[in-house]
């Protein structure tokens, strides 16, 4: 009679801590993405850019009045060595052609994450939305924007998504895409210079860099440790250094002042090497913070 007691007791603890187990509230992992604040500070030098302000570069005085770059291939790098591109809402544009009729023309489907800064206007922080949460060791993207996505028509964007950053300006300053068929403008800087020979008056002489087709993007790796939340937003600041871009030009040669990179070779000989020089040097301008 004991025993069986004794078994009857067992059993009834065994099954009030099962059940006290089974009303155990259990909290799911949160997986779900969040997003990224990736800012792009302008600097030049130590100060802040600024397009009132005169700046000494190449020991000239400089004033800059137009500063933007395309961000695109935007790549995090876990902590396990593996990578997670970032990519957004696709949309589906026909490429342009060269004499503006895209009828025809064959579809590309665009999933990239592309990010537009405009320093001129401030425009130093951007969102990249639905990024994978976990922890990161750093960040890979390309300054410019590699085939097939140079390809699209930004006034075909501009008609279907008015408010994506491949999107047409047309604005003639601000103009982010060459309608002939080249694509888009990867970096404008523009600005007037002292060009006499102390290059240390009032800048008075207009110099621009408009820089854009295949073979001219510069590719970034930055190595910083940071955390994506699910369901929140993070941050991640890195430096875009005018200075660092602009170092080694000579600003007395007229030929130095201006690049648009596709104009034709035998007229601006100087063209093509120049934008070289200055997305070489754009690889060297951006650092994180």
């Amino acid at each position: 009679m004991m025993t069986s007691f004794r078994s009857f007791l067992v059993c009834a603890i065994c099954g009030i801590a099962l059940f006290a187990s089974s009303c155990q509230t259990v909290t799911p992992v949160d997986n779900s993405p969040g997003t990224l604040a990736l800012t792009v500070t302008p600097t030049v030098g130590s100060q802040a850019f600024d397009t009132t302000k005169t700046f000494s570069i190449n020991n000239r005085n400089v004033r800059f009045t137009l500063g933007q770059i395309y961000v695109s291939n935007i790549t995090l790098v876990k902590s396990d060595g593996s990578t997670v591109k970032l990519t957004t809402t696709p949309i589906s544009i026909r490429s342009a052609s060269a004499t503006g009729d895209t009828t025809n023309a064959a579809a590309i489907s665009v999933t990239e994450q592309v990010l537009f800064y405009q320093h001129h206007r401030g425009t130093n922080a951007k969102t990249a939305d639905n990024v994978p949460s976990g922890q990161y060791t750093g960040i890979r993207f390309t300054v410019g924007i590699e085939n097939p996505t140079n390809l699209i028509d930004a006034s075909e964007v501009a008609r279907l998504s008015p408010q994506h950053p491949l999107a047409l300006i047309t604005n003639a300053a601000e103009r982010n895409w060459w309608s002939w068929n080249s694509g888009y403008i990867f970096a404008k800087m523009e600005g007037v210079v002292d060009t006499s020979v102390a290059g240390t008056g009032t800048p008075n002489v207009r110099w621009f860099y408009h820089i854009g087709s295949t073979g001219f993007t510069a590719p970034i790796s930055i190595t910083k440790n940071f955390e994506i939340k699910s369901g929140q937003s993070s941050a991640l600041s890195l430096t875009f250094d005018y200075a660092k871009v602009l170092a080694g030009i000579d600003w007395r040669n007229a030929q130095d002042r201006s690049t648009m990179c596709i104009r034709p070779a035998a007229a601006f000989p100087n063209d093509r090497p120049l934008g070289t020089k200055i997305m070489t040097n754009v690889a060297t301008a951006i650092t994180a913070q």
